[in-house]
């Protein structure tokens, strides 16, 4: 608009248009750029996490000189990764009133960083036993594998379970230190859970498994016999000899032990058992009668006599009970023995040792040593005959004799005779038996003494004993099993049906006499008769007179009373 004004101030106006256009170009300004965003999958398409991405223009921040700002954005479909992850990425565009536009561009992404939860059960420890053939099934299949659960928040998730067995432990061994029989060893079962992103979860699991041997071993041989058996053993002849039979050669077998140790025991038992020192022993006892309860030289039966003895020409004793003769390894005979005299008011302990024995050919020397034969009815077996010497003996007194004590020698001193052990040796019956002859000296009442003696006995030296054998078989594990049989020695003699010991001897007329003067006859049967033996006692000079009413052989020893030989 114009105004012009005169002088007159008159004024005119002229008003002229134009027009001015103001235009927007400028597009809005990005403040802030859109920034990637990384989310863990969480299986649903990370919906929330998505829209407020979107919702926030990806944090991006525009503005414009002009006008506000308006927020659009491209398509934000996920493309389709392992499991439910993915990525897009969008452009976020700032758009101004006027139509001017900015944009920025970031990536939505749905990642899976979260490995697959695990849960695994596992089978039990084992304790198994062997089986007879040493084989046990330790097989997965047998002793059970592990059960596995595994979840994935963005997925399925796949398991894989293997397993692997430790080296074993054995706990026995043999003596070529083969392993056999018991042992240890861990299974080791590997789990692992694998989701779809190939992300893994990996868990272990021991299992303990104990195998053992339990198994004894058992015996494949044992002799025939059968586990308790008694072998029962019988004496070969009259001294008590017995044939022992070897220890059975055992064998055992085992189920995982192919070298099964035996170990062997050997224990004797009985009260007449042989021991480290005595090979066998023998009972004694008084003779018993030969005929009419008389011994064969008309004798009541005695088992000792001692001469000149407490105020008598003799005294004789019986025993007290069985006495014992230990038969020693060494060779020596002792002999333990209780007498009581015939009212039975006095008793003597008797103890003797008599070396080793001698056979009669190592004993009989022509005109130096014999043997002892008093009565002529009895069985002759001096060839088969043991012929001793006393080495030492104590001879002590109870009762009427309790001030008795003495020591004992060989008589006669010159040992022309032996004590003699055999059939009919003890000259009283015709028993497995023994006779002897001692001197004794020693004290009695206070006073030195000196005596000769007799002594006698038979003798049961088959008595009954055992041995236990016993068997143990073992394996390397300890396992054993126990096998024992009894060596029955059952005190019976081997050649009699009924057990009964023979005693020997010759049949016919055992009558016995007694040699007191002419007209004694040895037996009714015999072919010897006395005629005469004067003086009796006799003196420096005896007169014998017989007759025999066959031909033989006729010998005639006189002795001194204490068994010293005179001619």
């Amino acid at each position: 608009t114009i105004t012009g004004t005169d002088h007159c101030n008159n004024v005119t106006t002229k008003t002229c248009t134009q027009t001015i256009t103001v235009t927007d170009i400028m597009a809005p300004s990005i403040d802030t750029e859109a920034a990637d965003l990384t989310v863990e999958c969480d299986g649903a398409g990370n919906e929330a996490d998505l829209s407020g991405w979107l919702a926030s223009n990806g944090g991006a921040a525009a503005s414009d000189n002009c006008s506000a700002v308006s927020w659009s954005h491209s398509d934000a479909t996920l493309s389709d990764l392992c499991g439910a992850t993915g990525a897009v990425t969008v452009t976020f565009t700032a758009t101004d009133d006027c139509g001017n536009q900015s944009s920025t561009s970031a990536t939505f992404t749905i990642e899976d960083t979260t490995a697959p939860s695990l849960t695994i059960e596992g089978p039990a420890n084992q304790d198994l036993e062997q089986n007879e053939s040493c084989d046990v099934d330790t097989s997965v299949d047998a002793l059970g594998n592990v059960t596995a659960e595994a979840s994935d928040d963005c997925g399925n998730a796949t398991i894989d379970i293997t397993h692997a067995d430790g080296a074993a432990t054995y706990t026995c061994t043999g003596d070529d230190d083969a392993l056999e029989g018991s042992y240890t060893f861990i299974r080791t079962f590997t789990v692992t859970a694998t989701d779809e992103c190939g992300l893994s979860t990996t868990d272990t699991y021991d299992q303990t498994i104990t195998v053992t041997d339990n198994l004894a071993p058992q015996f494949t041989n044992t002799c025939g016999l059968g586990n308790g058996d008694a072998v029962e053993v019988c004496c070969t002849d009259l001294s008590g000899t017995v044939t022992i039979p070897d220890a059975c050669d055992t064998e055992a077998a085992d189920n995982c032990d192919s070298d099964v140790a035996i170990a062997y025991t050997e224990t004797y038992v009985g009260e007449y058992a042989p021991t480290g020192d005595v090979m066998s022993y023998c009972l004694s006892t008084t003779p018993a009668a030969f005929a009419d309860g008389e011994a064969c030289n008309g004798l009541d039966p005695h088992a000792f006599s001692l001469f000149n003895f407490d105020g008598q020409p003799r005294v004789d004793f019986t025993s007290l009970g069985a006495g014992t003769v230990a038969q020693m390894n060494d060779g020596t005979w002792i002999l333990t023995q209780e007498l009581q005299n015939e009212a039975g008011t006095g008793t003597l302990s008797l103890s003797v040792t008599y070396g080793a024995a001698s056979s009669w050919d190592d004993w009989f020397i022509p005109g130096q040593t014999n043997y002892k034969r008093d009565c002529g009815v009895l069985v002759d077996d001096h060839e088969n005959w043991d012929y001793r010497i006393l080495q030492s003996g104590t001879l002590t007194g109870a009762g009427d004799y309790a001030t008795l004590s003495l020591s004992l020698a060989h008589a006669p001193a010159n040992e022309y005779y032996a004590m003699q052990v055999g059939l009919g040796a003890n000259n009283q019956n015709d028993n497995y038996g023994y006779s002897g002859w001692i001197m004794a000296s020693g004290t009695y009442n206070g006073d030195a003494v000196f005596f000769s003696g007799d002594l006698f006995g038979d003798l049961d030296c088959c008595l009954p004993w055992s041995i236990d054998r016993e068997y143990t078989a073992t394996d390397d594990c300890g396992n054993a099993t126990d096998f024992a049989y009894v060596i029955d020695v059952n005190g019976d003699d081997c050649g009699d049906d009924d057990g009964a010991l023979v005693s020997g001897g010759q049949a016919g007329d055992h009558t016995p006499v007694i040699l007191g003067g002419a007209g004694d006859m040895t037996t009714g049967k015999s072919p010897i008769r006395v005629t005469n033996l004067q003086p009796n006692p006799t003196n420096d000079l005896s007169m014998l007179g017989f007759t025999v009413n066959e031909n033989m052989r006729l010998r005639v020893d006189m002795f001194t009373m204490d068994g010293i030989l005179v001619t």
